[in-house]
């Protein structure tokens, strides 16, 4: 038996030869072919952006972060929310089950500056909604050399942007915006961001991720309840109200509070064309010795319920409206007020924003692996 090692490319091959029936005509010849394959496994890093820029009638401004992603050459890389770290501008969240939020594949070859990217995106949010959907590039090529190619590029127009009270004058009253009963993670609710682009029955907590409020066509209307889905619709003779809390959303439930706290939510009330008493700091003016509060029924007149609605808050009072009491104080009586932008939140309107997500590829270097040897015989007659 004569045995040859040849390097074929990648390939290392052994060939076996037996001859057998020598000086035979008829003789065989068995050839056994040993292949063991070998590939050159590439590995880089990805560079991911992620750029927002914001145009008003006052100008522009414009933030953006961006982060480098280890990879090999043809495995699945996740990109998580975990992936982007901290982060303050544009926010990214992933699916409902903070899951990932897209998967990656670099293909490429050692000593080439060649490589081919496919981005599949799995619940990829900017700023807490679905901005890319329908813009992403799934498949880009891009050089090692520094190129860029861009995988979404888009823009909101008209918007309007609501987040905490510059100057937290109610946030000794007020400082909750979304709870989350179902996830036991946000046992409180929470404040967040909100804007005109996102869904109003989506909350999220920035790097935590995000979920869906359950929807409620008709508001409710009995004593104390309200939705968290601000979308509801009351019928004639009915007027929307955002209220504080009610009987399910209540922040802390403490029966010793003298006003109610919790999450945003949205019931009808029976209209009556009186407007409550209007709040203008973190507590109803006081003149003379009284309260300032509405001890009846009235309405809180809004354009909009969502996301800059004006909220009616609920006080306790005693009979003469002298003191703010307890809510379980004996005679005690409930009083409106209505407030909104600079008490419960800040906002600013008419902003253009523009999104756009880019991508480099970083070639480090290769590895030789090595694959399971195959064998192949065959018998030849010589």
């Amino acid at each position: 038996m004569r045995v040859f090692a040849v390097l074929l490319g990648g390939c290392l091959t052994i060939i076996s030869v037996m001859l057998t029936g020598c000086g035979s005509s008829d003789a065989e010849t068995t050839v056994t072919t040993t292949t063991a394959t070998t590939t050159t496994l590439v590995h880089g890093s990805i560079k991911l952006v992620i750029g927002k820029i914001m145009t008003s009638s006052r100008g522009s401004t414009a933030c953006s972060f961006d982060k480098n992603i280890a990879f090999a050459s043809g495995v699945v890389l996740n990109i998580t929310a975990d992936s982007f770290g901290d982060r303050s501008c544009p926010d990214v969240d992933c699916d409902s089950n903070f899951g990932t939020c897209a998967q990656v594949v670099v293909t490429m070859s050692a000593n080439s500056s060649a490589a081919k990217v496919d981005f599949r995106p799995l619940g990829f949010d900017i700023d807490f909604a679905p901005l890319c959907d329908g813009h992403w590039q799934e498949q880009v090529a891009v050089s090692t050399s520094g190129d860029v190619a861009t995988l979404c590029s888009t823009s909101v127009k008209d918007v309007t942007l609501v987040h905490g009270s510059e100057d937290r004058r109610i946030n000794n009253v007020y400082n909750a915006w979304y709870p989350n009963p179902e996830n036991p993670k946000f046992a409180f609710p929470i404040f967040t961001k909100a804007s005109s682009f996102q869904d109003p029955r989506k909350r999220c907590k920035g790097g935590s991720g995000c979920w869906t409020v359950p929807s409620q066509e008709v508001c409710p209307s009995g004593h104390g309840e309200c939705t968290l889905d601000p979308t509801c619709k009351c019928g004639a003779g009915m007027v929307k109200a955002t209220i504080v809390a009610g009987n399910e959303f209540d922040r802390l439930n403490l029966a010793d509070r003298w006003y109610d706290t919790g999450a945003w939510c949205w019931r009808c009330d029976q209209e009556t064309h009186v407007p409550c008493a209007e709040l203008h700091t973190f507590m109803p003016d006081n003149y003379d010795g009284t309260y300032e509060c509405t001890p009846h029924s009235c309405d809180c007149a809004q354009e909009v319920s969502w996301p800059t609605p004006v909220v009616k808050q609920t006080w306790y009072t005693n009979s003469k409206r002298t003191d703010l009491v307890p809510r379980n104080s004996s005679g005690v009586i409930p009083c409106y007020t209505c407030g909104g932008k600079r008490l419960y939140y800040s906002s600013t309107s008419g902003l253009d924003i523009s999104y756009e997500v880019t991508i480099s590829v970083y070639s480090d270097s290769g590895s030789v692996v090595g694959g399971e040897p195959s064998e192949t015989t065959m018998s030849v007659l010589v």
